[in-house]
């Protein structure tokens, strides 16, 4: 259940996205999460493992959609919070953007 405050930051609107996009951490390489919807300050993560409320993460997105436009972008974003949907091993999570640049906005929003 949705408390007011929740409600109220949901007022900006969530774009769905063509497809899940794979979501890697910038310095391991290793997948972490998949975006599953996005607005103008944050975004949805789905994943098989939990995220920590208030953790700054630095993912790495390449686009599967395009890859001669070379759409790999990196941004930072921060965990705002992260729970488990039902009883299995899949985690949503909601996380703030970081400072996004200009250029991985537009990456981002061309798969809207």
């Amino acid at each position: 259940m949705l408390t007011d405050n929740v409600r109220d930051k949901r007022k900006l609107e969530r774009h769905s996205l063509v497809y899940y996009i794979p979501l890697h951490d910038q310095k391991s390489g290793q997948m972490l999460a998949h975006m599953v919807d996005v607005n103008v300050r944050g975004f949805l993560a789905s994943s098989d493992k939990p995220f920590l409320s208030g953790s700054l993460h630095r993912f790495r997105m390449q686009s599967e959609m395009d890859f001669e436009l070379n759409d790999e972008v990196e941004f930072n974003a921060i965990c705002l919070w992260c729970r488990q949907q039902g009883a299995g091993d899949v985690y949503d999570a909601g996380f703030k953007f970081i400072n996004l640049s200009p250029m991985a906005r537009q990456v981002i929003y061309n798969h809207v």
